[in-house]
């Protein structure tokens, strides 16, 4: 029977991720409970509910897990991430799949067993991928990020953060718009005010026209009253009247006549001697039918009076004997022309126009040209219609002079007349253009005051942030002696103050850089001499006790004398590789152009023993092959290290086929080493640059340096490295340099 695996938590589990590597642990913990209970035939309800446990907390942490990995670059690690959490729903699918598998029968108990082994090691696979993949995960949430790595730059996410200038000038913006806003309430207020000390005005010549005519009206209603109860009024003839009535008309020539006048209509008495000598009939008039039908006061329509030849309205009164009958009536026809409310010059505007008409829109009397409108009609006049009809006692519309008036409406109560003025509206531009000035020129000190602000601001902040700026830049290019003015606001003298620390830092740290390269470049040549030259006496002399004293060791002794030359050329290797690596970048400024088809003929070359050992056929294609700046060397190690990874990581039962190509454009060429090889697992795709990284351990030969020392050169180019692969089918190493 199998024995259940003992629970052993190593270090080579813990990818950096508080969280994730406890559920690691609690995961794995419940996958070994899960085995032992499959093997030691534990009950299938604990088993059961184990497997559901152990499903309920994987499907969190495959959520917690892919939550933070949407941190990363999706350009970088967007295919990593995918595939991994492909491998996350899959082992969601398998645990699944044991959980229903789970029955009563023991003799299940090996087909369970299977399962949870493929369930075991994949969970144990991808702890092992989230090395690449957790461990790139920045240290703060991505709103902290500064950038991330892409491509050989760096990117801000999500965008590049907004300069003091664009916060200024958003200051100013908004400074603006309030200032817009101010300006537009303001003529907005403005506007209404105006409109209503027009109202107001108009208004009141309207009421204190309507009040003048109200008055004249009902005193002379009054004086009407008085005078019928004079005798000779009463008992008046043809031939005898009363000469009142003359010296009346006399007085108050508003009047166009003074008349008495019989039931029948005959004008028997007239101030204004009648057309032709004869009395007038005035019965069909329709203020005489008002009259008989009140028997009272009533305000004659306008008519062209028939003894004055004159547009008049009759007041028209009745008269009584001493018992209060009606014995003749009374009229003064009231001469419209003649008719002048007394108005204000200075409270009325330039252009308007003040007028009275009756109820039915006859004129009465107008400001303007009383002569040639008085009589003429108002009733299809929109304006007119609605006041008398609705009721609205302002409407602006073009006049029947053809001048656009807004008009203001009001009656007179002893006549029901209506009395309109006509504003004008330009009186409205008029008045705008007296304010248009101050408006003006308070936008202006409004924008000047703005304008200051601004100033005053780049002046104490950009300036001295600019000036920042530039010392960055004169450091950056060699001047070690610049440092930031501590001048402008506060928060910027703290700024300039913090980095001329930093400069100050970095200085002291690039002393000690150089005296640690110092060191280093020491340790480099001791590493090439005389750590090399032990290793060597090593290999040598273990070699050569081999061959003489091979005979005198039993097969176990031959097997230790093979362990210690293998591990002493492995470590010469190792040494060797270590030194390439470290001397990497110091071969820059020994860049010279380099013919690139050369260097692929060299380097194939040099690998033809390797090529025919393997049966491994190399083909280059046609260029052109671009020169570039670079070391002759190095690119034909390069080479080198790409085709014999071909080599190494053939599958046994196809023949090596490497294809060497390459793309130009005007920047930048573009190689590539394709094979028909083993293959490599996305996940792996960014890994295998990593230094001492080996996929496959010790089953093939190498040191885990060749692909590290690929970038470092490729990099050192100015160029960038990656591999696309598909397992079981092959690779393709592609690296990219600037055309020279």
């Amino acid at each position: 029977m199998a024995k259940v695996r003992e629970l052993v938590w190593l270090d080579d589990y813990v990818v950096g991720d508080e969280r994730i590597d406890a559920e690691h642990k609690r995961l794995l913990e419940l996958l070994f409970e899960i085995e032992g209970l499959i093997i030691g035939k534990g009950g299938a309800v604990v088993l059961k509910q184990r497997i559901s446990d152990f499903l309920t907390m994987l499907k969190a942490h495959c959520a917690y897990e892919e939550g933070r990995m949407q941190m990363l670059s999706r350009d970088r690690f967007g295919d990593l991430v995918d595939g991994h959490c492909a491998q996350h729903a899959q082992l969601i699918e398998k645990s699944q799949s044991l959980l229903e598998a789970v029955g009563g029968d023991a003799a299940d108990r090996a087909r369970l067993h299977e399962a949870h082994e493929a369930l075991f090691e994949q969970m144990r696979d991808l702890i092992l991928d989230d090395f690449g993949l957790v461990g790139a995960l920045p240290d703060k949430g991505p709103s902290e990020t500064r950038g991330v790595e892409h491509k050989g730059k760096v990117q801000n996410e999500p965008g590049a953060p907004a300069s003091i200038g664009m916060y200024l000038t958003a200051i100013v913006g908004a400074f603006l718009l309030l200032a817009l806003i101010l300006l537009g309430h303001t003529i907005q207020e403005t506007t209404a005010s105006i409109k209503s000390e027009i109202s107001q005005s108009a208004h009141a010549i309207s009421k204190g026209v309507a009040n003048e005519i109200n008055a004249v009206l009902l005193s002379n209603k009054d004086v009407m009253e008085r005078m019928a109860k004079r005798p000779l009024m009463r008992r008046a003839t043809q031939d005898e009247c009363d000469k009142i009535l003359w010296d009346f008309k006399e007085i108050f020539p508003r009047f166009a006549n003074v008349t008495t006048i019989e039931p029948d209509g005959t004008a028997l008495c007239s101030a204004v001697p009648q057309p032709g000598g004869k009395p007038v009939n005035v019965f069909k008039s329709e203020w005489f039918q008002r009259l008989i039908a009140t028997q009272s006061f009533v305000v004659g329509k306008p008519f062209m009076g028939p003894i004055t030849g004159r547009w008049v309205s009759v007041l028209a009164s009745p008269v009584h004997d001493d018992q209060g009958a009606v014995i003749r009536y009374m009229g003064l026809p009231l001469d419209l022309v003649a008719l002048t409310p007394s108005i204000a010059k200075d409270s009325l505007y330039q252009d308007s126009v003040v007028g009275v008409a009756t109820d039915d829109g006859v004129i009465v009397w107008r400001s303007k040209d009383a002569d040639a409108w008085v009589g003429k009609s108002l009733k299809e006049r929109e304006a007119f219609s609605n006041f008398v009809d609705q009721g609205i006692s302002e409407t602006t519309i073009v006049g029947i002079d053809n001048v656009e008036r807004t008009y203001y409406f009001d009656r007179v109560e002893a006549s029901n007349w209506v009395v309109w003025v006509g504003v004008p509206r330009d009186v409205l531009k008029a008045l705008w253009l007296k304010v248009l000035p101050s408006l003006a020129l308070l936008g202006l000190l409004g924008l000047l005051f703005v304008a200051a602000i601004l100033f005053m601001a780049a002046w104490r902040i950009v300036k001295p942030m600019r000036d920042l700026a530039d010392t960055a830049r004169a450091i950056q290019a060699g001047d070690n002696k610049a440092r930031a003015m501590l001048v402008g606001p506060r928060e910027v003298v703290a700024v300039a103050r913090e980095f001329n620390a930093l400069v100050d830092l970095r200085e002291k740290q690039t002393d000690a850089l150089i005296k640690s390269n110092v060191e280093l470049k020491r340790f480099a040549f001791i590493a090439s001499h005389d750590l090399q030259e032990p290793v060597r006496n090593v290999v040598a002399y273990s070699q050569l006790l081999e061959r003489r004293y091979a005979k005198s060791f039993d097969a176990e002794g031959q097997e230790y004398f093979g362990f210690i030359i293998s591990g002493a050329k492995r470590m010469h290797s190792l040494v060797r590789d270590l030194l390439t690596y470290s001397r990497i970048s110091e071969s820059a400024h020994k860049f010279s152009k380099v013919d690139m088809r050369d260097v692929v003929d060299e380097a194939v070359a040099n690998l033809q023993s390797l090529i025919t050992e393997s049966g491994a056929r190399v083909v280059i294609a046609d260029g052109p092959y671009p020169a570039v700046q670079g070391d002759r060397m190095q690119l034909i190690e390069v080479l080198q290290n790409l085709v014999t990874n071909s080599l190494r990581f053939r599958k046994p039962e196809a023949s090596p086929l490497v294809e060497i190509k390459v793309k130009v454009n005007p920047e930048r060429a573009i190689f590539s080493v394709s094979d028909n090889g083993m293959g490599i697992e996305k996940i792996y795709w960014e890994q295998i640059f990593i230094i001492f990284k080996r996929l496959h351990g010790s089953t093939f030969p190498g040191t885990g340096l060749g692909l590290a020392i690929c970038k470092r050169i490729i990099e050192a180019h100015g160029g960038r490295i990656w591999v696309e692969s598909q397992p079981g089918v092959g690779s393709t190493f592609f690296f990219s340099l600037p055309v020279s």
